[in-house]
């Protein structure tokens, strides 16, 4: 453009020249020929996201509803951060207007009750200031709660009740979350207090008692225990339960984050597990357990004993 080309960085845009004196418009015509103008830009039509896994049934719904929710999450910060940084600014004024009326006039002779008097003042606002953090601070905890992390594909699916289709996704990599045994024994019902068992064929599918949705949580199928609701501690802490009574030594298979899971369960519950790759996890979390049970333990200055 003009007598030679821009460079961009971003929006920003310098001389091609300033770069490399070679990029001037006469050294390159002498390298590259005349110049032509461009033709026109192609537009570029957005593209919608696709799954990698070839067509899923309901993708288009998830990933629009995923975007609403990150949307509106979005939107609902950047209110609240305007809104609170003028609420602070304003307060700053605030103190600074009553600081300036209450301290005004001549000291002459009062220096210590001068001094005595923006004591007050500082306690006062700092009072003010800590009390408008704690607010401002649980009304972003409140938006944290309300736009929680959107449920994956699997997670998704099992809320639109179609477990079929979640468990479709679950497994498309071979991937199971499960506690293998190491003999089959015919599923019966276990007295796992938090859940109700119910037998579905071959298998006996296990439900949280309180969940009006029924959904399952875990099933047992014999020689293996696969675990539906592998995010929820409780649930796999009641298959763990399951599995100590079934075969009392076990193994337990699936994503990092499930291990992660089973090892501080079996550090705070003492199950025999087998995976080589888990003991040193385990024994992590065995000493953070002893720590935090010492400091626990260690009475509170100033309580008398018992207390």
């Amino acid at each position: 453009m003009g007598s030679g080309a821009t460079l961009f960085v971003g929006d920003v845009g310098v001389k091609a020249s300033s770069a490399d004196r070679g990029a001037s418009l006469a050294r390159l015509q002498q390298r590259l020929g005349v110049y032509e103008p461009a033709s026109p830009r192609q537009q570029v039509v957005g593209r919608a996201p696709e799954p990698m896994q070839g067509q899923v049934p309901g993708w288009s719904a998830y990933i629009t509803g995923r975007k609403e929710h990150y949307a509106a999450k979005d939107a609902a910060i950047r209110e609240q951060r305007a809104r609170q940084d003028t609420e602070r600014k304003q307060l700053a004024e605030q103190q600074r207007q009553r600081r300036a009326a209450l301290l005004q006039g001549s000291w002459k002779g009062r220096g210590e009750l001068r001094n005595a008097m923006q004591s007050i003042i500082a306690a006062e606002q700092a009072a003010e200031k800590a009390a408008l953090k704690e607010r401002q601070q649980k009304e972003r905890d409140q938006v944290r709660q309300k736009f929680r992390p959107y449920p994956d594909l699997e997670q998704w699916q099992r809320q639109q009740k179609q477990p079929d289709l979640a468990e479709q996704w679950r497994h498309r990599a071979g991937e199971r979350q499960r506690v293998l045994g190491d003999k089959t024994e015919p599923p019966t019902p276990r007295d796992i207090r938090a859940y109700a068992a119910k037998i579905v064929g071959h298998q006996v599918h296990y439900t949280d008692k309180d969940d009006q949705g029924q959904e399952t949580a875990f099933v047992d199928g014999g020689r293996e225990i696969d675990v539906h609701d592998w995010r929820n501690p409780d649930a796999v802490l009641a298959a763990l339960q399951l599995s100590a009574q079934k075969w009392g030594s076990f193994k337990v298979t699936g994503a990092e984050e499930y291990k992660d899971t089973c090892a501080k369960l079996v550090a705070e519950h003492g199950f025999n597990v087998s995976n080589p790759e888990l003991q040193g996890r385990i024994e992590q979390e065995r000493e953070a357990l002893a720590q935090q049970r010492a400091i626990d333990a260690e009475p509170v200055q100033g309580a008398a004993p018992g207390q």
